[in-house]
């Protein structure tokens, strides 16, 4: 590995995005082979790694210097991770959860690129793939950078967090996402933990105070050293809301009561807006900059943000949380809409994705979903997907709009379904297709 320079090398695994000084890291994927896209690249001013069996064939023999042959591409980018990492002078900031993770991500690069440079780890790299990946790319010079920390399984966050060693640690909540493959909240509390034994020296993890597993966490916290900061709308912390009076937002530390305006007053802009004030008391950084900024955050793509649009003359608004869905996330993105208010929409209403993932619990929270929006003051919802239909079945009669059981049946109905001047939720998994019929009308994605 000696002819890897780890500063000045862009690291990719998608042969579209080799340039100049790129070193593509050739990975075998269920569906594609990155080494079937050696040859009509090896002219380009960039190198390979390669699984040291492959052959290039005589024809571009010329061109062997290019390639780094190895016994595995995987393991090879994991270890040039853990050296660029001990390398690098800035302070790293891991975030895992059941949700909400690219959000905390991306407002945290949003806040404190006001202060100094910062790096963020693209779209949702947080595998053993995503992160070495991120890791390797980071610019050398940049003061703070953010990365996310995904699983599925035990074990995965911690083979994460020891490739990335933050100095701050953040925990957003704990709720069943993944329940399937982990059977219990306890293995997702025990799977989330991990990160914290894996935090620097001195270093710090930021905790809900509202989670269910806040104590146990402190527990783990203390048992490796590691200091903790607290946040909370419900339960004391350190730092804690106190009220919403309008559009101001009051909350306390320290003993100290901070206001400012909100444009979203939902809990989980509010939790996320204490994670961000979290970290820089960590940082000891003046708050006067993000306070002028918290009006300017908008959600991003997929993740809540909100859409304008005009389809067959109607004039509607679309609140696209199509990404992912769980038990956790799905009430709060429908607590969010059900209070958003929006005078110049005269009716709410959400299309319902499957929330998948959840294994034997699936009916369950399938079933609880339809007792949760027959609270609300949502108008009509329309449920997409084999399970839904359970929560179809059980919402109120008023309440219910159409029930699809695919994808491809809404598609070919969406258009006709929306009605002049009103405002829609869309909230799915991924694994859905929602996203996708979604995109195409919203962000012209074919």
């Amino acid at each position: 590995m000696k002819n890897i320079n780890l500063s000045n090398n862009k690291f990719c695994i998608d042969s579209r995005d080799i340039g100049k000084n790129s070193i593509f890291v050739c990975l075998k994927g269920k569906k594609t082979n990155g080494h079937n896209f050696v040859r009509q690249n090896i002219k380009k001013n960039c190198k390979f790694i390669i699984n040291k069996k492959f052959k290039l064939g005589k024809k571009f023999n010329i061109y062997k210097k290019k390639l780094i042959r190895t016994n595995s591409p995987l393991k090879t980018l994991t270890l040039l991770a853990r050296l660029k990492r001990k390398k690098l002078k800035g302070i790293l900031l891991g975030i895992t959860g059941s949700c909400g993770k690219t959000t905390v991500k991306e407002m945290l690069y949003f806040f404190l690129s006001s202060y100094s440079t910062t790096y963020k780890s693209p779209k949702s790299f947080n595998n053993k793939i995503g992160l070495p990946l991120s890791i390797l790319n980071q610019p050398a010079n940049s003061s703070y950078n953010f990365y996310e920390l995904g699983m599925n399984k035990l074990g995965e966050i911690d083979f994460l967090s020891k490739i990335l060693k933050p100095y701050i640690g953040i925990i957003t909540n704990i709720a069943p996402a993944h329940i399937g493959p982990l059977k219990s909240l306890k293995n997702i509390f025990k799977a989330k933990s991990e990160i914290i034994k894996n935090i620097e020296k001195f270093g710090y993890i930021i905790l809900n105070a509202d989670c269910k597993y806040f104590n146990e966490l402190k527990k783990v916290a203390k048992k490796n050293k590691i200091k903790i900061v607290s946040f909370g709308i419900h339960n004391n912390a350190d730092i804690k809301f106190k009220k919403i009076i309008k559009n101001r937002c009051y909350i306390e530390e320290n003993n100290k009561i901070i206001n400012f305006d909100v444009k979203d007053k939902s809990e989980i802009f509010i939790s996320n807006i204490l994670i961000v004030f979290s970290v820089l008391n960590i940082l000891k950084l003046n708050k006067k900059k993000m306070l002028k900024k918290i009006s300017k955050f908008s959600n991003i793509k997929g993740r809540g943000n909100i859409v304008k649009i005009k389809i067959k003359k109607k004039k509607i608004a679309i609140i696209d949380d199509s990404y992912n869905s769980n038990p956790h996330s799905v009430k709060q993105s429908i607590n969010r809409f059900s209070t958003l208010n929006i005078t110049r929409y005269k009716n709410k209403y959400i299309f319902l994705g499957d929330m998948l993932e959840l294994g034997n619990l699936s009916y369950k929270f399938h079933c609880d979903l339809a007792k949760y929006i027959n609270q609300t003051s949502v108008k009509k919802v329309y449920c997409v997907g084999t399970k839904t239909k359970l929560t179809f079945k059980n919402l109120k009669f008023e309440k219910r709009g159409i029930y699809f059981p695919n994808i491809t049946s809404l598609d070919k109905s969406l258009d006709d379904l929306f009605v002049d001047n009103a405002i829609y939720l869309f909230k799915g998994s991924n694994g859905t297709g929602l996203n996708k019929i979604l995109s195409k009308r919203i962000y012209n994605v074919k």
